[in-house]
């Protein structure tokens, strides 16, 4: 008698009560919510390094033309121009031309382009050089 007023027992107890099963529930959606976090944080991290990568090789071809004297026209950019290297998987087009009835100055512009998965990508990036020639 002592011991069914400590702990009841019933021979009946078949599966599970709706607070178990709400438990399980919560415990998996939060497996999912953190999995999806760290999905997306890594993918947004992919594309802010590649961005950074586009914009420091642009902004590197943008100097070398400044320093060095290049011919008008449209250059494109394989695996190294002028001592730089191109990041892994970017390739670049450079576009130099005259600025009308300014003799001195050179209008740059600077195209990347790299892929992420099937998606491409492109950044521009324009500059104006000065020449005293």
């Amino acid at each position: 008698m002592i011991k069914f007023i400590l702990r009841p027992t019933f021979k009946n107890q078949k599966g599970t009560s709706l607070i178990e099963i709400l438990v399980s529930i919560f415990i998996v959606l939060l497996i999912f919510q953190m999995t999806y976090i760290i999905v997306l944080s890594s993918s947004l991290t992919i594309k802010a390094r590649n961005n950074t990568n586009a914009s420091v090789f642009a902004v590197s071809l943008i100097e070398a033309i400044r320093t060095e004297e290049i011919e008008n026209g449209f250059h494109q950019v394989g695996d190294s121009f002028m001592g730089i290297t191109s990041p892994k998987g970017m390739e670049a087009e450079i576009l130099v031309s005259n600025i009308e009835n300014r003799p001195f100055l050179k209008a740059v512009k600077v195209t990347v382009d790299w892929m992420e998965g099937n998606q491409s990508h492109q950044l521009e990036m324009h500059s104006v050089i000065r020449r005293d020639y």
